[in-house]
């Protein structure tokens, strides 16, 4: 059974419309995944464009309005990452270069027999993968970026070796340093003496795990010389593209602490 969420939108551009719906059909039938619209000049495909969600654009090349290379040019001028494929009858070098020249993802000449068919769907869910992985990954480092940016607690980003890689503002404000001051910088020269070691062991210990949650005394600049007890609670994101680091949310519970002794 194939999901909703698996479907691959593919938009086909033939001006012969027979064999337009020859291509939607037999695609269809060599990928269930696939869901293939059909338009028979690039003014129709535009408006399809607008009207619908299309992961993947198939065109011929030889038609009577344009070719496609010109119809490849006015797609990637609103969708400049969108899949394109070129497929058509007319193939030489020079046509090749110049699609490869204009941005096109891949290009496939037309040949007698169904097993092209085979061969074209598979290029199209290979470009749409990628393509839906690339756009995964982006979304994914923008709502990191965001919420590295606009968190209200600090934020520390280690490296595997437990070196400053950045921080966001709040946690300038929490440690008192500049960025400066602190990238490549080893973290054990701001840990009090005596949590050093454990402080490690426990880092150390869980750096394979998901997360892990601690705190820690550190001189911070602005306190006068006067440790801080800082909270952390650290994800490992070593294995992500956009990070390959440890993130750290990080806040001063000093005065909680006192408080509580207090009481």
């Amino acid at each position: 059974m194939t999901f909703a969420t698996d479907t691959i939108r593919v938009l086909h551009v033939d001006d012969d419309p027979d064999l337009g719906e020859l291509v939607a059909l037999s695609l269809e039938r060599e990928d269930g995944r696939l869901s293939v619209a059909t338009a028979t000049s690039p003014d129709d495909a535009i408006d399809v464009l607008g009207a619908q969600e299309i992961d993947c654009v198939v065109s011929d090349y030889d038609m009577p309005e344009t070719d496609g290379i010109e119809f490849l040019e006015t797609v990637r001028a609103d969708h400049p990452d969108l899949p394109f494929i070129l497929y058509t009858g007319k193939g030489s070098e020079e046509v090749a270069s110049e699609a490869i020249s204009a941005g096109v993802t891949d290009y496939l000449q037309k040949e007698g027999g169904t097993s092209q068919y085979a061969v074209l769907a598979n290029r199209i869910t290979n470009a749409v993968e990628q393509y839906r992985s690339t756009r995964a990954l982006e979304a994914s480092q923008k709502r990191l970026s965001l919420f590295f940016e606009q968190s209200p607690l600090g934020v520390v980003e280690w490296t595997e070796e437990f070196e400053f890689a950045r921080l966001n503002e709040a946690a300038e404000e929490i440690l008192g340093y500049e960025p400066s001051e602190l990238v490549g910088e080893n973290i054990t020269k701001r840990l009090h003496p005596n949590d050093r070691t454990e402080i490690l062991t426990e880092l150390s210990k869980h750096v394979d795990e998901y997360s892990y949650t601690g705190t820690y005394r550190a001189r911070v600049s602005n306190s006068a010389g006067e440790w801080r007890v800082i909270e952390v609670r650290a994800r490992n994101l070593l294995d992500d593209p956009f990070v390959e680091g440890i993130v750290l949310n990080s806040r001063d519970i000093t005065e909680k602490q006192q408080q509580q002794r207090k009481l």
